[in-house]
């Protein structure tokens, strides 16, 4: 996945979280969690838009939609531009059920915009 594939990619996260999103941005698994994941994980679309626009797949195979989390801690959408990820030298891939993971960091200047779910109110925004 590209920021030609997608110029922005969404990261569902708790509210609790963002002071330390807004410091260090997006780190695998939460950071170094015992027993923590190794990849953060991002949506193709905006996860929070209800009803979903259908599916699309680009000419890649890439699959062009939400990844919906199922977490009730999760009350806050990150917003990042792509482009400004890849350009710190994170990539990203999707896995078979849609979801985009990457195992680097995405550094605080990627981010676009931090905001509540499902207000849409916003709590932060560009870094970069």
């Amino acid at each position: 996945v590209t920021s030609q594939d997608a110029p922005f990619l969404w990261h569902a996260t708790g509210q609790r979280a963002i002071a330390s999103i807004r410091r260090t941005g997006i780190l695998p698994g939460g950071g170094a969690q015992e027993g923590g994941r190794f990849e953060s994980n991002w949506s193709l679309r905006d996860p929070s838009i209800s009803p979903q626009p259908a599916a699309e797949y680009l000419s890649n195979g890439i699959k062009l939609a939400a990844y919906l989390y199922k977490n009730s801690r999760v009350d806050a959408l990150v917003k990042i531009n792509t482009k400004r990820a890849e350009e710190a030298g994170v990539r990203f891939y999707q896995t078979q059920s849609f979801a985009v993971l990457t195992q680097g960091q995405v550094p605080p200047e990627a981010i676009e915009t931090i905001y509540e779910i499902p207000t849409k109110a916003i709590l932060c925004m560009a870094l970069g």
